[in-house]
């Protein structure tokens, strides 16, 4: 987690990139569009992949994959070929942002599987924080290849770690029906697979029922499984080793590529152009048949019910919402602090460092917490808490000055940790045994779709408001200061909306859902 958190340094390059390749900003951005439309449209593809033939193997591919793309394009003799392998580099991206939640909450027990997760979320917090400060020193000193080859030591350790440390069972999975997959209690009867308990007696629950969020599967009775209760075990019957599906892997690497594209093209160059009508197409056409063709093959890349359990569904949507509301700081805030506030590039650095070290105190915070409490409310509180923020930030005026600044960001940091720790227990405690890649691509992919749409769709209105301001505002400054509160108002909204949906994941609210449904 550490390396992949660790490319966020490539945009403190991207200007050193364009003058070394003599290419404009415009072409220069494909070596972000790239890797994030890489990473999202493989995800799912590659985790069902992982899932059939074994995380740890895949974990080792995805870092020495990484670490190959990475030197290569160390000494990339031009743009094109850096683009080429920053799409290897993602491919190796993907594998360990897939794995490695996968690794961590197979190995570690129900009770203390939070703490492990948010220790995780802490760790890649910190690469943001190195890359961060070490990015603009290194590019600085030795030139923007300093920034990929750096990372090729680091590589190296952590599949030494992997090849060591890894226990041997991960090397492999097989659908054992029936089995079921206990963390220190035992199972009840399963028909088909068997549900984690997480400490209690695996109870009468389809998929879509309780789920070990430390609030009310944890410790609980809840009788027979029949595809899978809190955490599936397997979702197969005869115990043959799961195999791969390739139609749907590519169906998702399609229908996701053409959306990222869409939203990146749509947003830059406008949403009528024949480019993105034609993008929007197929993304639409391909996810619309990748989503019909998984409810219909006997070993789908995603499966379906996933998508339908509450706990997941929910997470997951809030998630999104919240990932999307806060990447807002990343490309509109620097402008912001440089044009209205008028600071320098290390008081911007420092304050942009605020909420990555924030958020590496309190995600390991967060998950402990999780592990002693509803992981749900405190998900939700820690969404409050990351919407008060953002609704704060929209207050700063051209005369605040970066101590106000300062402590939005480190406030908005400590909500985002928590929430992290939170929601990786909640979608990976909920996923069943034997799809436990898959559930960390869903994991990622959130986040890159959001990241995604945060870019095309915030900073479209952050322009409109811009034009409207500076129309009815002389004053360039407090034009620009007004446009940044509408668009933090609006960030603060899609937060605001992402608590709404978190309560989803309560337990008395699934309970509700369950008396619905016997109804």
């Amino acid at each position: 987690m550490l390396l992949c958190s660790l490319d966020l340094a490539v945009n403190v390059a991207l200007p050193d990139i364009a003058a070394d390749f003599a290419a404009g900003m415009r072409a220069t951005q494909w070596i972000i569009v790239v890797y994030v439309g890489g990473s999202a449209s493989l995800q799912l593809g590659l985790g069902s992949a992982a899932d059939a033939y074994g995380l740890k193997r895949f974990y080792i591919v995805g870092v020495a994959a990484y670490l190959i793309a990475v030197a290569l394009i160390g000494v990339a003799p031009s743009l094109s070929a850096a683009l080429g392998l920053r799409f290897a580099q993602a491919v190796g991206n993907t594998l360990i942002l897939a794995t490695a939640p996968a690794l961590v909450t197979a190995a570690f027990p129900a009770e203390r599987r939070g703490t492990a997760l948010g220790l995780m979320t802490g760790v890649g917090t910190l690469g943001m924080i190195i890359a961060t400060l070490g990015g603009g020193v290194l590019v600085d000193a030795f030139g923007w290849r300093a920034i990929f080859l750096a990372r090729v030591p680091l590589a190296l350790i952590a599949i030494a770690l992997a090849v060591v440390l890894i226990d041997g069972r991960f090397g492999g999975r097989r659908a054992a029906a029936g089995g079921a997959n206990t963390d220190g209690g035992k199972a009840g009867k399963a028909k088909m697979g068997g549900a984690a308990a997480g400490g209690g007696d695996a109870g009468k629950a389809k998929m879509g029922g309780a789920a070990a969020d430390g609030g009310d599967a944890n410790g609980g009775n809840t009788g027979k499984a029949k595809m899978g209760g809190a955490n599936v075990g397997s979702a197969r019957s005869g115990g043959a080793a799961r195999g791969f599906d390739v139609r749907g892997a590519a169906l998702a690497f399609v229908g996701f590529g053409a959306l990222i594209l869409f939203m990146t093209i749509g947003g830059g160059a406008g949403w009528t152009t024949p480019m993105a009508l034609a993008l929007g197409a197929v993304a639409a056409l391909a996810l619309a048949l990748f989503l019909w063709w998984e409810g219909r093959a006997a070993l789908p890349a995603l499966d379906p019910r996933m998508l339908r359990h509450p706990v997941i569904a929910a997470a997951l949507a809030a998630l999104f919402l919240m990932s999307m509301a806060t990447f807002v700081n990343l490309f509109i805030l620097p402008f912001y602090a440089s044009e209205v506030l008028g600071v320098n590039a290390k008081a911007l650095g420092f304050l942009l460092m605020l909420s990555p070290a924030a958020a590496a105190v309190a995600a390991p915070a967060g998950g402990w917490l999780s592990d002693r409490m509803s992981a749900a409310r405190l998900g939700t509180g820690a969404l409050a808490l990351c919407a008060g923020a953002l609704f704060w930030f929209s207050a700063l005026t051209a005369e605040s000055g970066i101590a106000d600044v300062a402590v939005r960001m480190a406030l908005l940091g400590v909500g985002m940790g928590v929430f992290q720790a939170a929601s990786a227990t909640l979608i990976m405690g909920a996923t069943p045994s034997d799809r436990l890649g898959s559930g960390g691509s869903l994991f990622a992919l959130s986040r890159s779709l959001a990241t995604a749409a945060s870019v095309s769709l915030l900073s479209a209105l952050f322009a409109a408001r811009l034009a409207t301001h500076s129309a009815a505002q002389p004053d360039g400054a407090q034009a620009f200061a007004l446009a940044f509160g509408d668009a933090y108002m609006a960030a603060g909204a899609l937060c605001a909306a992402a608590v709404c949906v978190s309560a989803a994941c309560w337990p008395e609210a699934r309970r509700r859902v369950g008396g619905m449904r016997r109804g």
